[in-house]
């Protein structure tokens, strides 16, 4: 069962082309294999890996549209990054940010 829902989600990450895999499936039963992510997969991890980003993408998604939609979600991740990143290249122009150190 375990393996079957693996499968399942493997072909819905590469339906919405977040992942390359290539099909092993026989007469015996279906085998996918991860291959790798796609230059959009990246962009996702990317734009979700921010816990604030991804919480004010879905309230903002809840408010607006009262559904949540992958597509739309990835796209307001990347918008709500790209703003970040201006931010905070502006402030380091200037000299207003300093990045802290670990």
């Amino acid at each position: 069962m375990r393996r079957n829902m693996a499968l399942v989600r493997q072909m819905l990450l590469e339906e919405a082309g977040l992942i390359h895999t290539v099909d092993f499936s026989t007469f015996g039963g279906s085998d996918y294999r991860r291959t790798r992510l796609t230059p959009s997969g990246h962009e996702f991890l990317d734009a979700s890996r921010d816990e604030g980003r991804w919480q004010r993408a879905l309230n903002i998604m809840k408010e607006k549209t009262g559904v949540i939609a992958f597509d739309v979600l990835t796209e307001l991740l990347v918008q709500l990054m790209q703003i970040a990143y201006s931010a905070r290249s502006y402030l380091l122009l200037w000299g207003c940010y300093y990045p802290q150190k670990a």
